[in-house]
């Protein structure tokens, strides 16, 4: 539990799936996060935001994010 209490282990977690199936991390290279920096270094950080609130809200359900990312347009 106190690995993924942290907020950023969503968003790592997100944005590797995210870049397993699309090629590119929202924040890439994928393991080169800036806290500091979020913002302007995600290419879409709301989009990175919503799939980690997701992830994180539903038990870090991998299925799920991985139905989410593979469904999205």
């Amino acid at each position: 539990r106190m690995l993924t209490a942290h907020p950023q282990f969503a968003r790592a977690t997100v944005n590797r799936f995210w870049a397993e199936f699309m090629g590119t991390g929202i924040v890439d290279p994928v393991h080169d996060f800036d806290l500091d920096r979020l913002s302007t270094q995600a290419s879409h950080p709301e989009l990175l935001e919503a799939l980690a609130d997701d992830f994180r809200k539903n038990g870090h359900d991998l299925r799920r994010l991985m139905r989410l990312i593979t469904q999205s347009s």
